[in-house]
């Protein structure tokens, strides 16, 4: 005969069970779902780094572009300086345009490094413009500092990179 301990005893034990399992799910459950939000910021992480290399590319092609045009023509006279660089002026605007989404990217990734390295880049760039749209040869000489600091902006973004690439998400 079924008393009512025995009910009592068989509802607590199913009670308890169904507990243990609903506390058991919401952990595991809350515990998988902290794993794929990580993972996604890992991987949109890795998207914007992907994006913010190939921007900084196209931006690098497009100063040496403007450079070459430079160097082609250095012996030259003024004037055919000048309209070479008047042409490679006209595309160096894709070079700003890059620079942006450049900037863009780094800001939504959050490193100081990789800003601080940025900020080296476009400033030189855009110093770099600003003596191809002034061109004399009396100033020939700053054109050297300018592509010292180009070169050295350029050197310091793949350690910058590196460490983006490899730091934790969250930070």
């Amino acid at each position: 005969m079924t008393t009512a301990l025995d009910i009592v005893d068989t509802a607590v034990k199913i009670g308890l069970g169904a507990l243990i399992s609903g506390f058991a799910t919401y952990f595991v459950t809350k515990r998988n779902n902290t794993h794929e939000i990580f993972k996604e910021q890992h991987l949109r992480r890795l998207d914007l780094l992907e994006k913010l290399s190939i921007s900084i590319q196209s931006a690098t092609t497009g100063i040496h572009k403007a450079v070459h045009a430079y160097l082609e023509n250095v012996d030259s006279s003024e004037e055919v300086i000048r309209e070479s660089l008047k042409e490679s002026l006209d595309e160096y605007l894709d070079v700003f345009n890059q620079l942006n989404l450049v900037d863009g990217y780094a800001s939504l990734l959050g490193n100081e490094a990789l800003n601080e390295c940025l900020v080296e880049l476009n400033d030189a760039a855009m110093d770099l413009y600003y003596f191809f749209l002034n061109f004399n040869r009396e100033n020939a000489d700053a054109y050297n500092e300018i592509i010292y600091r180009l070169n050295k902006a350029r050197e310091s973004l793949p350690e910058a990179l590196s460490r983006v690439y490899t730091e934790h998400p969250n930070k």
